[in-house]
């Protein structure tokens, strides 16, 4: 298969995930690409490759988008994450995708198309939305909450966010500590200027 392509994407059909349906998540990318697995689009831009193991079996169905894991995948997912990488390849997307969680109660803080993550402002009934394609805090409600840096929570649990041993290199504000897909820690500064975030693999 080309090297060159942009979003070359794997499909677990191994016993776990069939057994999850992984091979209705095969049928569904190739329906939506109009190729079958071992194929390439004709523009290029992606790939289709059955594979029978990533040795994540727990965490099934697996796919692999573009050298990204996303775990416990569907249908309905996968042709959100196709329609996203359409678009960042004819230049109208922006952003990156990306799936956390709450780290204290695992809910899901990303939103659906994984470009933004929801959080709560804690003390306020403001909710905060950072838009992953410039990194930008933004308040989701007109409820001021002053000059300082804001205290993000989780909007299910409200336990704050913000760990007192992980800083900033940039600025040194404690840093919001967020759970990423496949265990690592999704770290974001919380100054409304920096724009500063770090992934960490525990």
């Amino acid at each position: 298969m080309s090297s060159s392509v942009q979003y070359p994407i794997r499909v677990c059909v191994g016993p776990a995930c069939s057994a999850a349906f992984s091979k209705d998540i095969l049928k569904a990318v190739e329906d939506y690409l109009h190729i079958c697995s071992g194929e390439v689009t004709p523009d290029g831009v992606f790939s289709l490759e059955g594979v029978h193991c990533f040795g994540q079996c727990q965490l099934g169905p697996n796919v692999e988008v573009g050298g990204k894991f996303y775990h416990h995948c569907s249908v309905v997912r996968v042709r959100e994450l196709l329609s996203h990488c359409e678009k960042m390849s004819q230049g109208g997307g922006d952003g990156f995708l990306v799936s956390v969680r709450c780290p204290y109660c695992a809910v899901l803080l990303s939103s659906r198309e994984g470009i933004a993550i929801n959080l709560k402002i804690e003390g306020t009934s403001s909710r905060a939305v950072i838009r992953l394609c410039s990194l930008r805090w933004e308040l989701a409600s007109s409820q001021r909450v002053g000059r300082g840096l804001p205290h993000p929570c989780c909007p299910s649990c409200r336990v704050s966010l913000r760990d007192p041993t992980e800083f900033c290199p940039q600025c040194c504000a404690e840093m919001v500590v967020l759970e990423g897909e496949g265990g690592d820690s999704v770290l974001l500064c919380p100054c409304w200027d920096c724009r500063l975030w770090q992934k960490k693999a525990l």
